[in-house]
C-alpha cells in the first residue's frame, strides 16, 4: 500500500497535522495573546479558552457519526474552514472600537466556533483515514496518520514561536488562520469521497 501516492491519504495526514498546529498555537499563544496584549485576566482567559474543548467534546459525538452518512469533505472543508474564520476574528477582535465585556463575548463566540470547527474535522480524519486502506493494513495506516498528525504539536510550537518573535502574535495566529483557510479550500477541491 502507497499512502505516499494516496492523494487522500496525504491530504488527511497534512490535515491531522494543521489541526495539531492549531492547537499548540492556541493553547501557546492565545493565553499570551488575551492576557499580555489585551490585559485579559487570567481568569478570563481560562473561561475563554475553555469553551473550545467544552463545545469540541461535547458536539463531536453528534459530527462523528454524521460524517459517516454525509461524507467526509463537507465536515472536513467546512470545518477548517470555520477555524480560519475563527482564529482570523480572534485576532480582529481587538481593532474594532468595543468595550472590554463586548470583546470578551466576541472571544468567546470564536473559542466556540473553534469548538465546532475541531470537532467537524477530528474524528472525520481518522475515519477518513482509515477509508484509504483495507482492513488488514488499517492499524498500520492510522498508525502513521496519527505520527504526522501529532508531529504537528512541535511543527506548530516552532513554526508559530518564531513567527511570533518575529513579527508578533497577531501575524502568526492570523499565519495560521490563512494557512487553514488554504487547507479548507484544498479539501474542498481534491478530497474525493469514498462510498
Amino acid at each position: 500500500i502507497r499512502l505516499a501516492t494516496n492523494p487522500n491519504f496525504v491530504l488527511v495526514a497534512l490535515a491531522g497535522l494543521m489541526d495539531k498546529c492549531k492547537d499548540s498555537i492556541l493553547w501557546g499563544l492565545a493565553p499570551e495573546f488575551l492576557e499580555e496584549n489585551h490585559n485579559v485576566s487570567i481568569a478570563t482567559t481560562g473561561i475563554v479558552l475553555a469553551l473550545y474543548p467544552a463545545v469540541w467534546g461535547g458536539t463531536q459525538l453528534f459530527l462523528g457519526g454524521a460524517t459517516d452518512r454525509l461524507g467526509r469533505r463537507l465536515f472536513l472543508a467546512l470545518g477548517f474552514a470555520t477555524n480560519a474564520i475563527a482564529l482570523g476574528a480572534f485576532v480582529l477582535i481587538p481593532m474594532i472600537h468595543i468595550s472590554y465585556s463586548e470583546r470578551i463575548i466576541l472571544w468567546s463566540l470564536c473559542a466556540v466556533l473553534l469548538g465546532f470547527g475541531t470537532a467537524a474535522v477530528y474524528p472525520t480524519m481518522q475515519a477518513a483515514a482509515a477509508d484509504e486502506v483495507e482492513p488488514a493494513w488499517r492499524a498500520s495506516s492510522l498508525g502513521i496518520y496519527r505520527c504526522v498528525r501529532d508531529f504537528g504539536y512541535a511543527v506548530g510550537a516552532l513554526s508559530a514561536g518564531g513567527v511570533a518573535d518575529a513579527f508578533g502574535l497577531d501575524w502568526s495566529i492570523g499565519g495560521l488562520a490563512s494557512l487553514l483557510f488554504l487547507l479548507a479550500l484544498a479539501l474542498a477541491i481534491f478530497y474525493r469521497n469514498r462510498l
